[in-house]
């Protein structure tokens, strides 16, 4: 059986065959490590976790920003720490 990966975003379904590790699932996708989360039953998985036949995991972009980072590039930084 292989294993489930949604990916989000954007929100695509794939099967993987014979990814035994995280990092396995991750290069067989072509996606880098460091770019994304990947969580199991609500638990943090690292590369080296090791996958079963069968799982179902989420693998989630992280994406930087947030609220200061929007205040800051509309007000030039002010809000942020940033020069007058």
């Amino acid at each position: 059986m292989p294993v489930t990966a949604r990916i989000r975003p954007p929100g695509r379904t794939v099967e993987v065959d014979d990814a035994r590790r995280v990092g396995d699932l991750l290069a067989r996708l072509e996606i880098l490590p460091s770019t994304v989360l990947v969580i199991r039953g609500g638990e943090l998985l690292t590369e080296a976790d090791e996958l079963l036949d069968g799982d179902e995991v989420e693998v989630r972009y992280a994406i930087s920003g947030g609220a200061a980072c929007r205040t800051a590039c509309r007000t030039g930084g002010r809000d942020a720490g940033g020069p007058p």
